[in-house]
């Protein structure tokens, strides 16, 4: 996704202005009563003055410049140096509130649109919002991440993690991105290197640095888990802390097998939550000791989530 570019009026003269917008589109966004004209890459938008400004204390300031020498339809047109499927995503969200809502889980493409130009033009509340999905998505805190529900706020797709991946580091959303790249986590090593194609039949794919910082990270994370939430499943015998009993060696056994050996259809679930059906097999006294040894090392492991990918610490992250 790229950047948008800095916010400037626009420098050509009024003729060549005219010649341009001869070419232009309309689009669907076309109010009657309309105001004022944006123009974003030759694509014109009709819409009212006072909403943008009301909105927007960019927009205020480029409306009140503005040149009344070049009209369609008897407005004034603003050319805009965005691209014209975020102005159309990002219009459509400020005049029309159901067009996003919050309680409908919404597509990259569109929260891109949306939180990257709120940012520009400072919408507050369509930032908010925009911001919040992901938030949720990829939150920061443990007690969070247990109770979202992956997709709900940002709909799943092929390949969708990078892309959100890339909006947080394009728009500093630096307190998302340890959960995010956990998430990339689950994908195959090929997909996280080669990328996934989108429905459009484009390539998302992260940059090399990215890919480097994912995959050292995942590794280093896979160590770090089996260490700190596993070590009960490969305690040795006579280890003090566990009983003699050859059940619970043999259920452990079994447990260190299909933990390790995780297929394509199932991969390592990492920093999942504790799952009963562990317990299969332990006596009571093994039972206690491995849920409370796994709880602690989980929450261990989230304090330490952000340094496998090269990030600072919670406590440490720039405010939103």
């Amino acid at each position: 996704m790229d950047r948008p570019h800095p916010i400037k009026r626009q420098r050509t003269d009024d003729l060549e202005l005219s010649r341009l917008l001869e070419d232009s589109t309309r689009s669907t966004i076309w109010f009657d009563d309309g105001s004022v004209i944006l123009n974003a890459e030759n694509t014109l938008f009709r819409v009212h003055r006072s909403i943008l400004s009301s909105h927007s204390s960019v927009f205020d300031d480029l409306l009140g410049a503005l040149s009344s020498e070049v009209q369609v339809d008897g407005c004034p047109v603003l050319t805009v140096q965005d691209s014209a499927e975020d102005m159309s995503h990002f219009l459509k969200a400020l005049t029309d509130r159901s067009y996003y809502r919050e309680k409908d889980a919404q597509s990259i493409e569109i929260t891109s649109s949306i939180l990257r130009l709120s940012m520009k033009y400072c919408v507050d509340h369509l930032r908010d919002e925009a911001s919040s999905r992901l938030q949720y998505e990829f939150p920061a805190s443990l007690e969070s991440y247990d109770r979202r529900t992956l997709g709900s706020r940002i709909k799943s797709g092929r390949g969708y993690i990078v892309d959100c991946i890339s909006l947080m580091r394009e728009v500093g959303l630096i307190s998302a991105l340890p959960t995010c790249f956990l998430t990339l986590g689950q994908y195959r090593l090929p997909d996280i290197l080669n990328g996934k194609l989108r429905p459009d039949g484009s390539r998302a794919i992260l940059p090399l640095e990215d890919q480097r910082i994912c995959v050292t990270g995942i590794y280093e994370l896979h160590v770090a888990i089996a260490q700190e939430m596993y070590g009960w499943v490969d305690i040795e015998p006579g280890d003090v802390r566990t009983c003699k009993r050859v059940g619970c060696s043999d259920s452990r056994f079994r447990l260190s097998a299909s933990l390790w050996k995780p297929t394509n259809d199932k991969p390592l679930k990492m920093l999942r939550q504790w799952w009963p059906e562990w317990l299969v097999g332990l006596c009571g006294t093994c039972a206690s000791d491995a849920k409370e040894e796994y709880e602690a090392g989980r929450r261990r492991i989230w304090e330490r989530l952000p340094s496998f990918f090269g990030l600072p610490n919670w406590k440490d992250m720039p405010a939103q």
